[in-house]
């Protein structure tokens, strides 16, 4: 469970809200510059709000009131981008396994391969980040975030490059391999397909501010609406 009020500046750009998220799955959703990806970067420890609270499971992650901020590495959370960041110098596989470094060879070996079976890449473990596709890349620098079955794992249109029905596919692989263990997932995302398709719970942003958060089918309706009648028009 997140439990979130804070508010946090970047320039002329303030993030304001107040919320609690206790679905294993949530979409975060709304148009650019809402502030999605400013509110992961917050919950993962990358910037600091000034002022309030971030909780995850009853521990404070940031207190400003207290002076307190836990560093990304210590928050126990998987975060993937868009933009897979790959240790050029490594082979997929030892990008996979690097947070995994206390762990025995054999079991370590094991995780690597059943992360790589689950975003479907398990024929790139040998191969250079140099000689990936973007999807490809996306998939692995996804499966290095959680390896270390993080608890709880942040989606920043992590399979942006993989087209639509691939990633459908992918993302209800995840909901129900992450859901299985216990692990709490916030995808954020600017494609209401994505919510609707895995009946998420959903929070909805603009302009810095929470407008709506329930489940998918009730908070994006309108969007839903916007979609069916424009893909009337080009069909029609």
């Amino acid at each position: 469970m997140i439990e979130m009020d804070l508010r946090a500046r970047r320039g002329d750009f303030t993030l304001e809200l107040a919320c609690r998220i206790d679905s294993t799955w949530t979409v975060v959703f709304g148009p650019s510059g809402s502030g999605k990806t400013s509110l992961l970067r917050l919950i993962a420890g990358l910037d600091v709000p000034h002022r309030g609270r971030i909780e995850v499971d009853g521990e404070a992650l940031t207190e400003c009131a207290q002076r307190i901020h836990l560093a990304p590495g210590r928050r126990r959370i998987g975060y993937a981008t868009q933009h897979p960041a790959l240790f050029p110098h490594l082979s997929v596989a030892a990008n996979i396994g690097y947070g995994l470094a206390a762990l025995p060879r054999e079991e370590r070996n094991t995780r690597v391969a059943k992360m790589l079976d689950l975003v479907g890449a398990a024929g790139l473990a040998g191969r250079a980040p140099r000689d990936l596709s973007g999807g490809e890349a996306q998939r692995v620098a996804l499966a290095r975030a959680l390896a270390p079955q993080p608890r709880l794992v942040l989606l920043d249109e992590p399979l942006s490059a993989l087209d639509g029905p691939t990633r459908d596919q992918l993302l209800d692989r995840l909901k129900s391999r992450l859901a299985a263990q216990g692990t709490q997932t916030i995808l954020v995302t600017h494609d209401a397909a994505d919510a609707l398709a895995t009946e998420a719970e959903v929070v909805l942003l603009d302009r810095g501010r929470l407008t709506g958060q329930g489940p998918a089918a009730a908070i994006l309706a309108a969007e839903r609406r916007r979609l069916l009648d424009r893909l009337s028009q080009m069909t029609g």
